[in-house]
């Protein structure tokens, strides 16, 4: 179904709330990493989906995507609304080296980026490694793929939920009944 208010979802409190996911982005591999953000925090640091080599953030609500090299490589000028639902969303493509940022599904930038993927990552939700710029506001639908997925498929299963068996989808966290897949 659609994402909306009325489903779960986990709730981060923007002062030490977060998940460690045990899964790790590998060294030279493709990626997409997607989630509806409701944004209820003014914190200017705020970390939504952390790797050290592939932060997907945002910075007094603009939301943000870069490498190990920078942090800043691309970001929206206009910020995540509060009290919203939006979906956020960063691929790479390891062939390409292209790193790209969807918001609601807009292709809101890219870059070449050589760094996104050069060194093995593990994935926080909601912080800095655990430890620092929380993000006050709640997630829902975290997916984690094993490719970089088209703005075209994006946008097609932003809305549904993802069967468990999805090719390429490696962790999926809905919060509908408090499981991970796989």
């Amino acid at each position: 179904g659609v994402i909306n208010d009325s489903g779960m979802a986990l709730h981060f409190d923007g002062s030490n709330d977060y998940v460690y996911t045990n899964y790790i982005i590998n060294t030279f591999q493709s990626f997409t990493k997607e989630a509806w953000v409701y944004r209820t925090s003014n914190n200017s640091y705020q970390y939504l989906i952390w790797g050290a080599y592939n932060p997907l953030w945002m910075y007094n609500g603009q939301l943000t995507a870069g490498d190990n090299t920078n942090y800043w490589l691309i970001q929206n000028s206009t910020p995540i609304p509060l009290n919203t639902w939006t979906h956020v969303a960063m691929t790479y493509d390891v062939s390409t080296s292209q790193l790209r940022l969807f918001q609601n599904g807009v292709l809101v930038g890219q870059v070449t980026s050589t760094n996104a993927s050069s060194g093995g990552s593990w994935q926080y939700l909601g912080s800095n490694n655990g430890s620092s710029d929380f993000f006050g506001g709640r997630l829902d639908q975290v997916r984690f793929w094993n490719f970089a997925r088209s703005q075209a498929q994006i946008v097609a299963s932003m809305n549904v939920n993802t069967p468990p068996g999805a090719p390429g989808l490696r962790l999926w966290y809905s919060f509908e009944n408090t499981s991970a897949i796989p």
